[in-house]
C-alpha cells in the first residue's frame, strides 16, 4: 500500500499500541502521522457506520485547536444533546453520499469516529464535527468513550481525519475538509 492508506493504517497502529498501553488518549491530544482510526462506538448507527459522540462542555477545558485542518470560528461552545448527535449524525452519512464526499475518504463510514461538538458564533449555534478512522474494534469503544470526555485532535492523514459543519438553524452541512487538503 501507498500514500494515506500505508499511513492512516500505520498510525491506527500506533494510536491503537498508544491507547492499549496508556489506557486513554489525554485532554487535547495530538496524534501524528494518519488518523486514529476508529469504527464503532457507543451510539453506533443501525448499519454499523461507526460511532457519533457528543463532546461534554469540560471537554473545552484545553481548548479547542486543529492541526492539520483549518479552526472553525467560534466565541464559545455549548454541549450537543445525544438526540440531536444521532439526528445530525444520520443527515451527516446522508449528505456524505448523496454530494460524492464520502468517495474522498479512504475508509468505510464504519471505522470513523464522529465527535460532535458544538461551537458558538456570536448567537449563532454550529455543530462542528471532528472525524477520525481507528481499525480495531476492541479500542473504538474505550476511544470512543474518551471522545466523549476530551476534544481529540489528529494530525496530518489525510482523509482518515476529517471535519466538517452543520448550521443547527439551516440544517445545511457546510466547510468540509480533510486533514492537509
Amino acid at each position: 500500500m501507498t500514500g494515506v492508506g500505508f499511513r492512516g493504517r500505520l498510525v491506527g497502529l500506533v494510536v491503537w499500541l498508544a491507547v492499549a498501553a496508556l489506557g486513554t488518549i489525554g485532554t487535547g491530544s495530538q496524534v501524528r502521522g494518519a488518523a486514529a482510526r476508529e469504527p464503532k462506538a457507543s451510539t453506533k448507527s443501525a448499519k454499523s457506520e461507526g460511532a457519533a459522540v457528543p463532546l461534554v462542555l469540560s471537554g473545552f477545558a484545553d481548548g479547542f485547536r486543529n492541526c492539520s485542518r483549518s479552526q472553525p470560528g467560534s466565541t464559545g461552545f455549548w454541549e450537543v444533546p445525544a438526540t440531536e448527535v444521532a439526528r445530525i449524525d444520520a443527515a451527516l452519512l446522508r449528505h456524505l453520499r448523496s454530494t460524492g464526499l464520502v468517495k474522498r475518504l479512504p475508509y468505510p463510514l464504519a471505522d470513523y469516529v464522529r465527535q460532535y461538538l458544538g461551537l458558538l458564533r456570536n448567537e449563532k449555534r454550529i455543530v462542528y464535527v471532528n472525524a477520525f478512522s481507528v481499525g480495531k474494534e476492541s479500542v473504538l469503544g474505550r476511544l470512543a468513550e474518551t471522545a466523549r470526555a476530551k476534544f481529540l485532535r489528529v494530525c496530518d492523514g489525510g482523509g482518515a481525519a476529517w471535519g466538517i459543519e452543520y448550521d443547527t438553524e439551516n440544517k445545511a452541512f457546510a466547510a468540509f475538509e480533510t486533514n492537509l487538503n
